[in-house]
């Protein structure tokens, strides 16, 4: 097993030792005490090259651990997300305490780790707030997948999508409901933000078209609101024949929104400015004629600074 240049078969040697691990007839079965040492030393090591070795050497850990309670499901939560949710199925009992690896799983930002022990929670009969977890603290594709399970028994109502993942990209304090605000217009903007999310890392250019489209149809939802309530932030967004003000205009720098709550009128201008000097709204400037061009690397990093700003500030005017 040490001498095979190829981390896949090293590590598909360590799946057939922690398959025999439990057999009382194997010569693994007692306290491999050398094996045990080189597979936590692996588990430890932090190369990026050796995917295949460190999920069979975690699998054989998470098998001794049922031998020797030693809590060594412990080193999955340094793994990355791939290996976690493909070591739940083999994940000891002991690692559904409180203060365990399980834990870890639940609370990860990525859902794949927790939608993994879904299962075995139910199997178990164990809750989230058996092993130390608010439902609240779930991402809300987790804790649907545990309310069909019946685990947990929450209104489906009450999770947040939107909410989650403005404070996942841009630290924006959960607290205030989208869906209150939005109301019939939720699933169209979560829609909008599920594909900004989605193209962030391959599509620079797409990812600003769609998130200027969620900042259009949450400033609009909270122009309805702030109608409603008298606020000085208020401002006009369809003409006299009832159709839609450009984005740009109900934003101008003199207006009473930009003036009342420039935090967001700034953030949503200069995000909103970009986009139309993107090729795929317009191949050319309007006033200079010159190429448009597409968002860089550095412009992104920009544009996801401001809205950290703006979004904890719009959640304030929210109802």
């Amino acid at each position: 097993m040490k001498s095979s240049p190829y981390s896949y078969v090293r590590g598909e040697a360590w799946h057939v030792l922690a398959r025999y691990r439990g057999d009382a007839r194997s010569r693994v079965h007692g306290r491999p005490t050398s094996l045990t040492q080189l597979a936590i030393t692996i588990a430890k090591s932090k190369s990026n090259d050796s995917f295949a070795e460190r999920w069979g050497v975690c699998h054989f850990l998470c098998v001794s651990e049922q031998q020797t309670l030693a809590h060594h499901s412990r080193f999955l939560r340094f793994r990355r997300v791939c290996s976690r949710a493909l070591l739940a199925p083999v994940l000891p009992s002991s690692a559904f305490a409180k203060g365990e690896v399980v834990q870890a799983f639940l609370q990860r930002t990525a859902i794949e780790p927790g939608l993994s022990v879904c299962s075995a929670l139910h199997q178990l009969g164990l809750t989230p707030r058996a092993i130390g977890i608010r439902n609240s603290l779930l991402p809300s594709q987790v804790l649907n997948t545990l309310n069909e399970l019946g685990v947990t028994a929450l209104p489906a109502s009450t999770v947040d999508p939107i909410a989650e993942m403005l404070e996942s990209r841009y630290d924006t304090p959960l607290g205030k409901s989208w869906r209150t605000l939005l109301s019939t217009q939720y699933v169209h903007a979560l829609g909008l933000l599920r594909q900004a999310e989605s193209a962030f890392a391959a599509g620079r250019s797409f990812w600003l078209i769609t998130q200027n489209a969620f900042n259009q149809t949450i400033f609009l939802a909270l122009q309805r609101h702030l109608g409603k309530t008298g606020h000085l932030g208020a401002c006009r967004t369809t003409n006299k024949h009832g159709e839609l003000i450009d984005f740009g205009v109900t934003l101008d720098a003199n207006g009473p929104f930009s003036q009342h709550c420039p935090a967001v009128a700034n953030c949503f201008r200069d995000v909103n400015s970009r986009r139309n000097r993107l090729p795929q709204a317009h191949p050319y400037h309007k006033k200079t004629a010159a190429q448009s061009t597409h968002l860089s690397a550095r412009e992104r990093a920009e544009l996801v600074r401001k809205p950290r700003v703006a979004y904890a500030s719009f959640a304030q005017l929210m109802p």
